[in-house]
């Protein structure tokens, strides 16, 4: 029995191109993100030590 694939839509290189530069948005925007929340923890900490 041999696996047939079925297509519905082909991806074109452009449409790759597009896709990577879509990731590659996401990877900044998830980095200044966890970036931001890293620093705010730190500020958190440091407040918190000082008050305890």
């Amino acid at each position: 029995m041999r696996n047939t694939i079925i297509f519905d839509t082909w991806a074109t290189k452009q449409d790759l191109k597009e896709l990577e530069l879509r990731i590659k948005e996401s990877e900044l925007r998830l980095t200044l993100r966890m970036g931001g929340m890293l620093g705010a923890s730190i500020a958190i900490l440091a407040t918190l030590m000082k008050l305890l």
